[in-house]
């Protein structure tokens, strides 16, 4: 009997130790992660670390609640080269940048009510692409790409960051190398020009052109989506009064124009823009630029990777743009919209009659089998 309660001792011990030794893991592992914060789910750097900005689904949402601005720049990967540091300089106060790629409209206009909630920008560079206009005016997150347990305000689901061993094995040594190293750039969050090549041959690679013309679809088929996603960024504009907001529109490149002719959605893109334009240049705290109607840059084949995106220095070229007032390519009123319009409609039609028809001539088109 005495044997038997000795071994039945011995054995509590030994488990007392291992679940001690286990919960003494855990609480170091979570520690870590906590004190690092890849994410920045709970914190803006310490140590004096530099943000390493790398993952726009994992970490806007932090950046917003914990990092201190004064302006906000929302965009999809249009947006992504822009130079923050650039940025400060024209405007004079802190940025932030907020990304994402191939969503919803509803999903910048999201981050933005993450950002009030948490901050008051005076300032919002709001990136519309015509495309998007078009989809539907709800936002598009999913655990399929977004960790959702770190947008939310559940701190029970944290365990899924706070134990995480791809974040205390890849992630932490990651931020700490990159934060240390002099090629990492942290004016440019989220940037991927980098290695990649621009240039008119690549460019034309990646557009697998259409290989007929497609009857022209009504406008009126998506005057509804239009305008759910109005309603949408009205409201935000209309929240706040206090804030000055810029939308513009980026200089995606002629092939971009040709693709839409083409498969017969300009007359809905068109649409799209110039009420878009036309609604939200009524707000007095609004005002917007389209650089839709930057020939020289959406001619020139070099300067894109593909039939949309376009290198760093357009980004760069933009910000000057929007921080001036005289610019060729700024609005300020519904009244500017009708001629904007009209001069857009002039460079489209010389690219459908001149420009595309010698690319043709040339042979530098290949076609998709659709």
């Amino acid at each position: 009997m005495t044997e038997y309660n000795e071994e039945n001792r011995i054995f509590s011990l030994f488990l007392k130790r291992l679940l001690l030794t286990a919960l003494l893991f855990f609480v170091t592992v979570a520690g870590l992660v906590f004190v690092f914060d890849p994410f920045y789910h709970y914190h803006a750097p310490l140590f004096q670390l530099r943000p390493v900005l790398t993952e726009k689904e994992h970490q806007v949402d932090g950046t917003l609640k914990h990092f201190s601005y004064e302006a906000l720049l929302l965009g999809s990967s249009h947006s992504e080269n822009f130079d923050l540091s650039l940025a400060e300089e024209l405007f004079h106060m802190p940025f932030v940048k907020a990304i994402r790629s191939g969503g919803n409209l509803a999903d910048l206009c999201a981050y933005a009510d993450t950002a009030f909630a948490h901050r008051a920008p005076s300032l919002v560079l709001f990136n519309l692409d015509a495309g998007p206009l078009l989809n539907p005016d709800k936002n598009s997150f999913s655990d399929h790409d977004f960790p959702l347990y770190l947008m939310d305000d559940n701190p029970f689901n944290d365990v899924r960051y706070l134990l995480n061993k791809d974040v205390l094995l890849r992630r932490i040594p990651y931020m700490l190398a990159q934060s240390a190293s002099a090629s990492y750039d942290a004016d440019r969050p989220y940037s991927w020009y980098a290695g990649k090549t621009f240039g008119a041959g690549i460019t034309l690679e990646h557009y697998p052109r259409h290989p007929r013309t497609e009857p022209m679809l009504d406008p009126e088929e998506v005057s509804d989506t239009i305008s759910g996603n109005l309603a949408l960024v009205c409201e935000l504009v209309e929240a706040h009064p206090e804030t000055e907001f810029v939308f513009f529109f980026p200089p995606v490149s002629l092939l971009y124009w040709d693709s839409v002719y083409r498969s017969g959605l300009l007359e809905q893109v068109l649409y799209g823009e110039e009420r878009f334009l036309t609604t939200l240049l009524s707000y007095e705290n609004v005002h917007a630029y389209d650089f839709c109607t930057d020939e020289a840059l959406i001619t020139d084949l070099n300067r894109y990777m593909d039939f949309t995106h376009y290198d760093e220095k357009a980004n760069d070229a933009m910000l000057r743009e929007m921080a001036d007032p005289s610019s060729p390519f700024r609005l300020n009123a519904p009244g500017d919209v009708p001629v904007h319009m009209h001069s857009l409609r002039t460079l489209l039609d010389r690219l459908y009659t001149e420009v595309l028809p010698a690319l043709e001539e040339e042979g530098a088109f290949h076609y998709s089998d659709g």
